[in-house]
């Protein structure tokens, strides 16, 4: 009967509320990275971009795409790429609201202890996650993690080479 009287329905949802968000916390904290790919009539480009960042991740990262209201094949090709991978999770928007609201989007379901931004015609080299998300790891006073960037021109040069440049920065100092 003591037992009986001292329960509440109050504490017993308490104990059920701690028991979710504990859950929650672990299952978020092992997502390391989250990589967040905005994708607008990117059917040409976004599996690519895809594969590059698949090819990085560790089996509980994730990538979350979200196609901002495409009128190409873009969605057709999400489809596809999420039933490869369920590590790719696709978020569509009924209409095109722009880059940062696909992006905000994204980042809003981040589980990752770590969100990246990749755009649906960019490439990661292999290992770069790893590599970021590692100094990131080792040195928690780093706040920001990037990475080199080169440019590539995929229209094929007469020679069927495609060109790959190094993007030149300028900061204050020149």
């Amino acid at each position: 009967r003591a037992r009986a009287a001292a329960f509440t329905w109050a504490r017993a949802a308490d104990g059920y509320l701690a028991a979710y968000r504990a859950a929650s916390a672990a299952r978020a904290a092992a997502v390391r990275v989250s990589v967040v790919v905005p994708a607008y009539n990117a059917e040409r480009t976004v599996a690519r971009t895809i594969a590059s960042v698949r090819a990085g991740l560790g089996p509980d990262d994730e990538v979350i795409v979200v196609d901002d209201g495409s009128t190409d094949g873009t969605p057709l090709v999400l489809i596809e790429e999420a039933r490869i991978d369920e590590r790719v999770a696709v978020v569509t928007l009924a209409t095109n609201q722009g880059q940062s609201v696909a992006r905000n989007e994204g980042i809003a379901r981040a589980r990752g202890r770590y969100v990246m931004q990749v755009d649906a015609d960019d490439e990661l080299q292999p290992g770069a996650l790893d590599v970021l998300a590692g100094e990131l790891d080792r040195d928690r006073s780093i706040q920001i993690a990037y990475g080199k960037i080169h440019w590539v021109d995929d229209t094929p040069q007469p020679d069927g080479s495609i060109v790959t440049t190094p993007a030149q920065y300028r900061d204050e100092r020149g």
